[in-house]
C-alpha cells in the first residue's frame, strides 16, 4: 500500500479503534480500520463497525452502505503472532466460523 495512506507512526491502519459514546449511539460498540490481504498479497484497509454481535464492513469510513456483514454467533477468535507484510507491522486476528471457515483480519 502506498506510503501516503500511513500515519506518522508508520501504521497502515492510522487511528484504528474508538468506542462510540453509548449515550448518543447505543448500537455501535466499537468501530475502526482493519485490513485484509487482497489477491496481490497487499493489505487493503476497510472500515468496520461492531453492532452487538454483528460485524459490518465498509470500503471507507464515509460509506453509508456496508459491503458485507458477519454474524459473530458461534465463532472462535484466535490472535496470531505479529507479522510484517510489505513493510507494515500487523497483528492478525483469525475468525473461525461454523463449518471451520476462517477469515483473517489484520490490526
Amino acid at each position: 500500500m502506498a506510503d501516503s495512506s500511513k500515519s506518522a507512526k508508520g501504521s497502515i491502519l492510522g487511528d484504528t479503534f474508538s468506542s462510540k459514546n453509548h449515550e448518543t449511539d447505543s448500537w455501535v460498540n466499537c468501530e475502526g480500520y482493519m485490513c485484509r490481504l487482497n489477491s496481490n498479497n497487499n493489505l487493503r484497509r476497510y472500515w468496520f463497525s461492531l453492532w452487538g454481535n454483528q460485524l459490518f464492513c465498509y470500503r471507507s469510513k464515509e460509506d453509508s452502505t456496508h459491503k458485507g456483514m458477519h454474524s459473530l454467533n458461534q465463532i472462535k477468535v484466535q490472535l496470531e503472532k505479529e507479522e510484517t507484510i510489505n513493510g507494515d507491522i500487523v497483528w492478525p486476528v483469525k475468525l473461525y466460523f461454523p463449518a471451520n471457515k476462517a477469515r483473517i483480519y489484520y490490526l
